[in-house]
């Protein structure tokens, strides 16, 4: 989004980057949280830009955004119960993976399970 964007065309931009990221969510693989990171970025990014327009040019009552800003909230929250779901099972996996390599101790309980750690550096 170019900085001389409209408050509208912000708004607009964040719900479709929001979309975007519902739609991978819907459709859940192991890929999907690395997948829809991007779109999550872009919403944000829209999301500042707007909240820069509102408050430079003095309009803290985004009245005429009211219903775009309404969608964009009810977006957020489907997308975020959908990361939180998505969270619950990838740990479930995890959890039953580390007690089916492990094994169990003798009064029945998982074993213990050491996971090595890993270290990702970008730049």
């Amino acid at each position: 989004m170019s900085a001389a964007a409209s408050p509208s065309d912000l708004a607009s931009a964040a719900q479709a980057q929001l979309q975007e990221a519902l739609a991978l969510l819907l459709k859940p693989t192991p890929q999907c949280a690395e997948q829809c990171a991007p779109f999550l970025e872009g919403a944000i990014q829209c999301m500042q830009g707007l909240e820069q327009h509102l408050g430079s040019s003095g309009n803290r009552n985004p009245g005429a955004l009211k219903q775009e800003l309404e969608q964009i909230a009810r977006l957020v929250r489907k997308v975020g119960v959908l990361l939180e779901n998505a969270m619950l099972f990838q740990q479930g996996w995890s959890q039953l993976v580390r007690m089916m390599s492990s094994g169990y101790t003798r009064d029945g309980a998982p074993a213990p399970h050491s996971v090595p750690g890993r270290l990702v550096v970008e730049g």
